[in-house]
């Protein structure tokens, strides 16, 4: 997944939302605890970052929707490490529940 916060741009943000890179997402998570994660734990992570490296990815569910052709992921997660302006380095990860309780936990 290449989540659309990520990027540089509006036009690069914009080019996220194709059928290819989207899972379905509980609303509550995704304009909530994920959303923080986003716009503000990932800025604050990436403060005196040289260059960041972030991967996205989901953990396979049980439900499906759309006549059983789309998995919705039990878990959504997140990995990212970054070269710091200093040459040290640094990662972190977070993980969440696909579902309507609203929590990310930050592993450092």
């Amino acid at each position: 997944l290449n989540p659309s916060l990520h990027q540089p741009d509006v036009s690069s943000s914009h080019s996220t939302f194709t059928l290819t890179n989207i899972v379905p997402q509980y609303n509550t998570l995704n304009k909530g605890a994920w959303k923080v994660y986003e716009e503000h734990t990932m800025r604050e992570k990436t403060q005196g970052c040289e260059t960041t490296n972030a991967i996205v990815g989901v953990v396979p569910g049980n439900t499906y929707i759309s006549n059983k052709r789309i998995n919705v992921p039990s878990h959504i997660w997140a990995a990212a490490c970054c070269k710091m302006d200093h040459g040290a380095t640094k990662s972190w990860a977070v993980i969440a529940e696909n579902n309507a309780t609203n929590k990310i936990e930050v592993i450092s």
